[in-house]
């Protein structure tokens, strides 16, 4: 007869009700009420439809994360633009407290207590003047902060109010077609600092001062799919979007330099209409495609943790102007599936 060694038996624990799934995610276990076996996964990721805004806007301010954001400004009909600021709680949007100077296309960037707001243009029709105004949000109230150097509309913008970075933008009739400026904050002033190698308006920026990332925008006449990284001293282009736009989703939050979402936006090769549902992800290295927003439009605003954790609202698109439309984005969607046994 064979001697059999060293046989290892493992036991599945027994349980009333399923686990969280994204605690228990890689584990199986038998589930004593439905007589079934569970195991949790970790899928792809997916947009979710969020609370609507109370006011429909384009070209917004985003900032904060997915359960802590805040909208302030934007275009909310063809000839007027809105100073309303709401925040979100992860659920709904309360209106609270108006930015002082209502704009569109500001750079945006920090937290829903500790917020930020810088450029733009106070005209519908993006003529000058262009503002060198800073706003600070506290959670409560807006606060003037440290002028910029030079005014702009379309200006990215990232980071913490101690950590953060404006560049790109366009300053017509000079500039139209975007410039590399780039100034950064340290809590009290901005600072002029190393130019982008692509000029730009309307783009996309993550990270901070010291860490920078910047991709898309419009450049000299077409939109680009350029992407350039920050280290502090100087801007490197890197692996490049895999779709070129410009008005993408805008705002600020905890996303960094090698963890960044491109949502949605204007692009060059679809007439009409101009608008996509095309998402981007960033992982330090290169984009990849990735699950479509539901609503397409551009000009939305963003507040993000990164590739992990993104809020889409707002923005535009030819059948329906002025969106209230909210999405939130989870990458990876935990779940609890029942293990099938033929």
């Amino acid at each position: 007869m064979a001697d059999y060694k060293g046989i290892q038996g493992y036991s599945v624990q027994k349980l009333s009700s399923d686990p969280t799934a994204s605690e228990a995610v890689g584990q199986l276990w038998y589930n004593s009420t439905s007589g079934k076996f569970k195991i949790a996964i970790a899928g792809a990721g997916a947009w979710a439809s969020g609370g609507n805004l109370n006011t429909g806007r384009t070209n917004v301010a985003g900032i904060g994360i997915i359960t802590a954001a805040v909208c302030a400004t934007g275009q909310d009909a063809p000839t007027t633009i809105t100073a309303v600021t709401e925040e979100y709680n992860g659920t709904a949007w309360t209106e609270v407290n108006n930015i002082p100077t209502a704009t569109k296309f500001p750079g945006a960037g920090g937290t829903q207590t500790a917020g930020w707001v810088a450029g733009g243009t106070d005209s519908p029709t993006g003529a000058s003047p262009f503002p060198t105004t800073m706003y600070t949000y506290d959670g409560t109230s807006w606060a003037t902060g440290g002028a910029i150097n030079t005014g702009r509309y379309g200006d990215a913008g990232a980071g913490t109010l101690t950590t953060a970075f404006i560049c790109g933008g366009a300053i017509p009739p000079g500039s139209p077609g975007g410039v590399g400026n780039m100034e950064t904050y340290n809590g009290s002033a901005w600072t002029e600092v190393g130019n982008t190698n692509t000029v730009r308006y309307s783009g996309v920026a993550s990270g901070d001062n010291t860490a920078g990332l910047i991709a898309s925008g419009h450049s000299s006449g077409s939109l680009t799919a350029n992407t350039e990284e920050w280290d502090g001293n100087s801007w490197t282009e890197t692996n490049n979007l895999n779709m070129a736009r410009q008005r993408s989703a805008r705002g600020g939050g905890t996303a960094t330099s090698t963890s960044a979402l491109i949502a949605a936006g204007y692009q060059e090769t679809s007439f009409p209409p101009y608008e996509t549902t095309n998402v981007e992800s960033w992982n330090g290295t290169s984009w990849t495609e990735t699950t479509n927003l539901t609503t397409i439009r551009a000009g939305l605003g963003g507040a993000t943790s990164g590739n992990t954790s993104f809020l889409a609202f707002g923005g535009d698109s030819p059948s329906t102007s002025y969106k209230t439309a909210t999405e939130e984005w989870t990458d990876p969607v935990y779940a609890n599936k029942t293990v099938t046994v033929s």
